[in-house]
């Protein structure tokens, strides 16, 4: 879930608005516009299609029923004078995608910012394909490998049982262990018990503020240094383009963080744009500076002296991208054997605790 999320690039929830004259309406769904989507929306546009027939294009060409519900909706608010970035806030569009289109409405043209936009979605469309890849085939060894355990808890355990049971013999410890777990996944309280616990954990998290739980998702070893690189990854590149677009930096930094999940990253760029009101540098070590790594800093540095910030921006966004796809592969190379290696062990333990009694049968026999 906190990958899945972080993928999605969502900041803080956007909640869905009523719109104003669309008779309360209510987005029931949230709206992720795919790369190839944005890249029609861009097209389009080039084109000189007016926005508002440019989504009764995309609700014909959608398959997805959500997808043409939402491009529905931000036509008719288009129709009735809303503002895009706003229709696309009423159907939960991820708030970085958002900021992009907004600096396009400052600018006269969203054209530009739909194609950076959609730059963006590609990217992350790109490493959610890599987790999967580096996922998929450990998590298949890991449920194959518990599944092999069940049944052999449920279909074999329960005759050796009795056999020892009718011998009087003296179970070995390894195998007493597995006969106690094989009673608790046969027992009719272990669903019960297991929901229990599912509930007790959600009902925990719902108790945890969103703030906090933000920040304590940051401390996990592997997926809190993902989750902020990828933050790092989508404010360069949301302000990347804003400043293509005109928009002044420290304007630009007040957006990315109101659309920044609570944590690390969001506290820099409220530092950050205190940092600039000071009349001092945006990626100060107090701000910015404190998320960024060294050559990060250095190419912003370089970039407020001559006067290419949005071309650093990008190039910044671009090496986060291509760092988190390489530690994601990496990770997945890592995980596939020790998920071997674990389901072995626990797989090859269970069935030699179910032989070790054999032994003993031929001489209480």
């Amino acid at each position: 879930m906190v990958l899945g999320r972080v993928l999605a690039g969502r900041g803080p929830a956007d909640p869905p608005s009523r719109s104003g004259a669309g008779g309360g309406w209510r987005a029931s769904t949230r709206w992720g516009p795919t790369a190839d989507q944005l890249s029609l929306l861009a097209s389009l546009d080039d084109a000189g299609v007016r926005t508002d027939r440019a989504f009764d294009a995309l609700a014909r060409a959608a398959g997805a029923k959500a997808t043409r519900v939402a491009a529905a909706h931000v036509q008719q608010r288009l129709r009735e004078g809303s503002a895009l970035s706003r229709a696309l806030r009423e159907v939960a569009v991820p708030g970085h995608l958002v900021t992009m289109v907004r600096a396009g409405e400052r600018a006269g043209s969203i054209g530009p910012s739909l194609r950076a936009a959609a730059d963006l979605a590609r990217r992350l469309e790109g490493l959610r394909a890599v987790i999967r890849r580096a996922l998929v085939y450990p998590a298949v060894v890991l449920v194959l490998g518990l599944a092999i355990v069940v049944v052999l808890a449920v279909t074999v355990v329960p005759p050796i049982e009795r056999t020892f049971a009718g011998l009087g013999g003296e179970l070995p410890a390894p195998t007493v262990l597995v006969l106690r777990v094989a009673e608790l996944l046969r027992s009719a309280w272990a669903p019960v018990v297991l929901g229990a616990a599912l509930l007790s954990v959600g009902g925990l998290r719902r108790r945890i503020p969103p703030e906090r739980f933000a920040r304590l998702r940051e401390r996990v070893p592997v997926t809190g240094k993902v989750q902020r690189d990828l933050q790092i990854a989508v404010v360069a590149g949301t302000t990347a383009t804003m400043l293509e677009a005109g928009v002044p930096l420290l304007d630009v930094l007040h957006t990315t963080a109101s659309v920044t999940p609570p944590g690390r990253v969001h506290d820099a760029l409220l530092r950050s744009c205190a940092s600039i009101e000071r009349g001092e540098r945006a990626v100060a070590d107090d701000g910015l500076g404190g998320v960024l790594d060294e050559v990060d800093r250095e190419m912003l540095h370089v970039a407020e002296t001559n006067g290419l910030e949005a071309v650093q921006w990008r190039r910044v966004a671009e090496r986060r991208m291509e760092a988190l796809e390489e530690r994601m592969r990496r990770t997945g190379a890592v995980l596939e054997p020790l998920l071997v290696v674990l389901v072995g062990t626990i797989v090859g333990g269970a069935v030699l605790a179910l032989y070790l009694p054999t032994f003993r049968a031929l001489d209480l026999l």
